[in-house]
């Protein structure tokens, strides 16, 4: 069962992310198909693939069990895994 501040943390995600994430809000895309896990421990339920691609926005990111971000994505709220994220161009702003 998880601990009182891993669900504080998903309520407080779940929250952030109910307007959902779109391509103009996103910190990453994903560079590949990945899943979302319902937590950052390696053998967490998976709550949906989330397909290469994929704009998402970065809530925090998490090292105590994983090298993971929590992130909200237009299939919900979970956990990613940093390698298979990559930083949104969009968001970097032009080169000067």
């Amino acid at each position: 069962m998880p601990g009182p501040r891993l669900i504080a943390s998903l309520v407080a995600a779940a929250v952030l992310g109910l307007a959902g994430c779109t391509s103009e809000d996103a910190t990453f895309v994903t560079n590949q198909e990945v899943e979302l896990h319902l937590s950052q421990a390696h053998d967490a339920t998976v709550t949906a693939i989330v397909p290469k691609g994929t704009p998402v926005r970065g809530l925090g990111w998490v090292g105590s069990e994983c090298v993971c971000w929590l992130v909200a994505t237009p299939y919900g709220v979970g956990f990613v895994y940093t390698r298979y994220l990559d930083m949104h161009l969009a968001d970097i702003g032009p080169i000067p």
